[in-house]
C-alpha cells in the first residue's frame, strides 16, 4: 500500500485536509500561501472532535481555500496578458500608427484586498473614532495619518485589522458566510503583522518613529474596544500614556521629530511648512490630544487619576496649539477641569481607605472647580452659528456633565433637586439643539447626565442608546451602556443612599466613547 501524502508530524490543519505539510515553523507554507490559518503542533484542538465543531472548521477552511484559488487563478491569467495591464512595448517603425506606452505605469504596491481595506478604514472607520475631526487647511489636513499608515507597517497592519473587523461586521448581513471567513480570516492576518512588527520595534529600543508607534497602541486599544475584548485596551492605552511621559521628559529631546517640526509645534498655521514638517508637526498635536482624551474619559469609570495629569495643564493651556475640540469636540477648559474632578474622585476614595480624608480641602476645590466651569460658560456665551462649529454644541454639554459628575462624587445620587438647572438646560440643548450626527461625540455626557435623569427623561436615553448612529454593530462594548444605566436607575430607587462609585463597578473597564 502507497504511503499517505500527509504528514502525521504536520500541522493540524494539514492534518484535517489530509494535505502534505512541509512542518515550517511557526506556519507551514502550505497554509501560508493559501490564506489559511495555520493551526500549529501543539495538543490537538478542542474541535478536533470527528463532530460538528470538526466539520465546520473543515467547511470553513474549504470556502477560504476556494476563494484563495479564484483569486490566484485571476491574477494568473492577467500576468499571462500583459495587454491588460499596460500597454505592449512598440517599435520605432510602430510608433507612428500605435499609441506610446504609458511611461507612469508601475506595479501596484498593495494587493486588491488591501487597497480596499485602506480606503475603508479611511472613510468609515477613522471618522468613526473621531466623528469631529476635520482639520482645516491652515492645521495640515488629514495627510499625515495617510502618510503615517504608509510608512509605519505595525500601524498600517493594525489599521487595516480594525477595517477588516469593521467591514465583516457593518456588512454581515450582506455577507455570504465565505466572504465573512475570509474577511476574518484577514482580521487575523493583519492583526498578526502588526504584533509582531510592534515587538520588533519594542526589541530595538529605537527611538526613531515612536510617534507612529504610539498612534498603532492607540490604534490595538480601539480594536478591543471594539471588539469588547475585556480590559486589554486599558494595558495598551497605558502603554501609549507612558510612551508619550518618556517623550515629553523636559530632559529629553524627542529624536523622531526634525528641528523644524519641533518649531511647528508652536506654530500655526502648518500651511506654508514643507509637508513632511506639517505632517510630523500635524500627527504630534493630533496624538497628544487623544491621549490627554482618552485618559480623562477612562478614569470617569475606572475612579483613578488621570495618569498624564502632569500634562494636562500644559498641553491644555488657553495659549496651547493642541485644541482637544478640534479632536474630540469639547474645548480644553471644559476637559481641563474634568481631569481635576476624576483626579479629586481617586484622591477622596483613597484617603477614606486610608482614614486620613481632608474635607476642608475636598470642599475648597469643589468650589473652585465650579467656579471655573461657571465662569467659562459664561464666557462662552450663546453661539448664532453653532451648526457649523460642532464644538459650540459639545463643550456645553460636557460642561454640563462637569457639574453632574462634581456634584455625584460629593453627594452621590442623593440631593439631586440641586442639579435640576443644569438637567433641565442640558436635556433642552440634547433633545432640540445636538444634532444626531454629533451624539456619537457625547457618550461620556450621555452615561454621567442619564446616571442622574429623571423618570419622564429616561425614554431619551433609551431611545438614544438603543438607535444609530450610538447603537453599531461594530462597536460591542457601547451596547453594555444601556443595562447599566438602567441597573443605575432600579437601584437609586431601591436605595436612596447608592454611591456613584458602586454605580460604575459594571462598567469600570469601559471606555465611554
Amino acid at each position: 500500500m502507497a504511503p499517505p501524502l500527509w504528514s502525521k508530524q504536520g500541522c493540524w490543519t494539514c492534518r484535517l485536509r489530509k494535505k502534505k505539510c512541509d512542518e515550517g515553523h511557526p506556519q507551514c507554507s502550505t497554509c501560508e500561501s493559501l490564506s489559511i490559518t495555520c493551526h500549529g503542533y501543539g495538543s490537538k484542538p478542542d474541535w478536533m472532535d470527528g463532530g460538528d465543531g470538526e466539520r465546520a472548521v473543515s467547511n470553513g477552511i474549504k470556502e477560504v481555500v476556494k476563494q484563495t484559488s479564484r483569486r490566484k487563478a485571476a491574477q494568473s491569467i492577467k500576468q499571462r496578458d500583459p495587454a491588460k495591464i499596460a500597454p505592449k512595448s512598440t517599435t520605432l517603425s510602430e510608433s507612428s500608427s500605435s499609441p506610446a506606452p504609458s511611461q507612469d505605469r508601475h506595479e501596484p504596491a498593495f494587493s486588491a484586498d488591501e487597497t480596499a481595506l485602506l480606503m475603508h478604514f479611511l472613510d468609515h472607520v477613522f471618522p468613526l473614532q473621531y466623528p469631529v475631526y476635520k482639520p482645516a487647511i491652515q492645521e495640515g489636513g488629514r495627510g499625515w495619518l495617510l502618510s503615517a499608515l504608509l510608512q509605519t507597517k505595525s500601524l498600517y497592519h493594525a489599521a487595516l485589522a480594525l477595517s477588516a473587523y469593521h467591514y465583516q461586521t457593518a456588512a454581515s448581513v450582506m455577507l455570504s458566510q465565505p466572504c465573512q471567513i475570509a474577511t476574518l480570516v484577514m482580521q487575523e492576518k493583519h492583526l498578526e503583522i502588526c504584533i509582531k512588527s510592534l515587538n520588533t520595534f519594542t526589541h530595538t529600543s529605537c527611538p526613531n518613529g515612536e510617534l507612529s508607534i504610539m498612534m498603532t497602541i492607540i490604534q490595538l486599544s480601539f480594536f478591543e474596544l471594539f471588539t469588547n475584548y475585556g480590559n486589554a485596551w486599558q494595558a495598551h492605552l497605558r502603554a501609549a500614556m507612558n510612551m508619550y511621559q518618556r517623550r515629553n521628559r523636559p530632559d529629553l529631546v524627542p529624536l523622531d521629530l526634525s528641528s523644524e517640526s519641533k518649531t511647528a509645534l508652536n506654530d500655526l498655521p502648518l500651511l506654508e511648512r514643507e509637508a513632511l514638517v506639517s505632517n510630523e508637526a500635524a500627527q504630534s498635536r493630533f496624538i497628544s490630544g487623544t491621549l490627554i482624551w482618552l485618559d480623562i474619559i477612562s478614569c470617569i469609570t475606572a475612579t483613578t487619576t488621570p495618569h498624564l495629569l502632569q500634562s494636562h495643564s500644559t498641553v491644555m493651556a488657553p495659549d496651547s496649539q493642541t485644541q482637544l475640540e478640534d479632536i474630540m469636540g469639547c474645548k480644553n477648559w471644559v476637559m481641563l477641569q474634568i481631569g481635576r474632578i476624576a483626579a479629586l474622585h481617586a484622591d477622596r476614595l483613597q484617603s477614606l481607605r486610608q482614614g486620613h480624608f481632608n474635607c476642608v480641602g475636598f470642599k475648597q476645590t469643589i468650589i473652585d472647580i465650579n467656579l471655573e466651569i461657571q465662569s467659562g460658560l459664561n464666557a462662552s456665551g450663546p453661539d448664532s452659528v453653532a451648526l457649523c462649529n460642532p464644538s459650540a454644541l459639545i463643550t456645553p454639554v460636557f460642561a454640563s456633565m462637569a457639574l453632574v459628575y462634581l456634584h455625584l462624587i460629593t453627594h452621590g445620587f442623593q440631593q439631586l433637586g440641586e442639579l435640576d438647572a443644569v438637567i433641565s438646560r442640558v436635556m433642552i440643548m440634547l433633545q432640540t439643539e445636538v444634532p444626531t450626527h454629533l451624539l456619537p461625540a457625547v457618550v461620556a455626557p450621555l452615561y454621567v447626565i442619564g446616571s442622574v435623569a429623571r423618570q419622564g427623561d429616561e425614554q431619551f436615553f433609551r431611545d438614544v442608546f438603543s438607535s444609530p448612529p450610538l447603537l453599531d454593530p461594530s462597536l460591542k462594548q457601547r451596547a453594555r451602556i444601556l443595562p447599566a444605566l438602567e441597573e443605575v436607575w432600579n437601584k437609586r430607587r431601591a436605595d436612596p443612599t447608592f454611591l456613584w462609585e458602586s454605580s460604575l463597578e459594571p462598567i469600570h473597564d469601559i471606555l465611554l466613547i
